[in-house]
């Protein structure tokens, strides 16, 4: 689920992007509800951007984190 956002640098007019790495850490199992998650980038450079990932739980949890880098098309 840390992969499922769209990318973050829509917000900036860029459509696509490919993954060149990925690493996904799992912290907790969730608690029954939902789940709020928050996907952003701080970099974009050299065509390149990194994305973040964070899935918090019902209770306020952090469940599962994502960090990718991505390539610009």
């Amino acid at each position: 689920m840390v992969d499922f956002a769209i990318p973050a640098v829509l917000n900036i007019g860029e459509f696509g992007t490919v993954t060149v790495e990925m690493t996904a850490h799992v912290r907790a199992r969730p608690a029954p509800g939902w789940l709020a998650c928050r996907v952003f980038t701080k970099h974009v450079s050299g065509g390149y951007h990194e994305e973040d990932m964070e899935i918090w739980d019902s209770q306020g949890t952090l469940v599962a984190q994502g960090r990718q880098l991505a390539m610009l098309l």
